[in-house]
């Protein structure tokens, strides 16, 4: 059986490790100049910015005390190729609503940088989803994947949950929410029912498995540590709902971290995962 997670996975980091608060965004600046700019098409580029910020990889940024370089893990859109970085100016609180820094321009390049900055590409910070940790934790996707394709595995996880204990992710102060009423032995009888259509046979093979839909997301706790998790998309009563999941490398074994019902949520925390795959994700459709 399982035990309580002893780590709050939140959808954002605390206020005091984010952008938003700390560094004076031009919201407007950030998802129209700097959409047109760059590569990626981030569907919430102004989010992506705010969290990406809050990485700790990203508090190892550039700073000589009166500028500072970020590292957004994003490409120019004319070479594709090449980073970009975001260079802030250091500002008095006092006169600018408490914000100590200010994004005062687009998106450049490193060559850019150097050129009015003296900066040269080595001092420049390294994006945390380049980390090895950062690709380990992704690459655990194949285990859990192995398991959901395991009927039995899969069937035993959702028995040993306890389910009521488990934190269900919604918007606030949203009236359109969506809601879970489920009792327990209904809620595992679908999921169960859901598991044996996931890995049914077909009429043309006697082993022909449906691979199961993981989506990474990223997560923060109250540390800012980045948990990255795995969204097992399962449909119950026609409704699609996110099952949170995370390998434990070293008990090798599946842990239940959530259940998220708003796709919005889910797809501002994936698009945190590489703002390259958003090009093509296709992770919602049908959603």
């Amino acid at each position: 059986k399982q035990k309580l997670n002893d780590t709050k996975a939140e959808y954002g980091p605390l206020r005091i490790h984010c952008a938003e608060g700390n560094i004076q965004l031009i919201r407007k600046l950030s998802e129209t100049v700097m959409g047109d700019a760059i590569e990626e098409k981030v569907p919430y580029l102004f989010s992506y910015m705010n969290k990406s910020y809050a990485l700790k990889q990203n508090k190892k940024e550039f700073q000589n005390g009166s500028i500072a370089v970020i590292n957004y893990d994003l490409h120019a859109a004319n070479t594709k190729d090449e980073n970009l970085y975001c260079v802030i100016e250091k500002q008095r609180k006092d006169s600018n609503r408490n914000y100590g820094w200010k994004m005062t321009r687009t998106m450049i390049t490193s060559q850019e940088i150097q050129t009015s900055f003296n900066i040269q590409p080595h001092q420049l910070p390294q994006s945390i989803r380049s980390t090895h940790a950062f690709n380990t934790a992704l690459e655990t996707k194949n285990e859990i994947m192995q398991i959901l394709m395991d009927s039995k595995k899969a069937k035993g996880i959702v028995k040993g949950i306890k389910w009521s204990k488990i934190r269900v992710y919604e918007k606030k102060n949203n009236e359109e929410r969506i809601t879970l009423s489920l009792v327990k032995k209904r809620w595992t009888f679908k999921l169960d029912s859901f598991i044996d259509n996931q890995n049914g046979t077909t009429d043309d093979t006697d082993n022909m498995i449906q691979i199961p839909s993981l989506i990474p997301i990223l997560m923060f706790n109250d540390k800012n540590d980045a948990l990255i998790e795995f969204i097992w998309r399962v449909k119950i009563n026609n409704n699609d709902i996110g099952i949170a999941l995370k390998y434990d490398i070293k008990k090798s074994q599946i842990r239940v971290c959530g259940i998220h019902l708003e796709s919005e949520c889910i797809r501002k925390q994936h698009q945190l995962i590489s703002a390259q795959h958003m090009n093509d994700c296709c992770c919602f459709n049908g959603w």
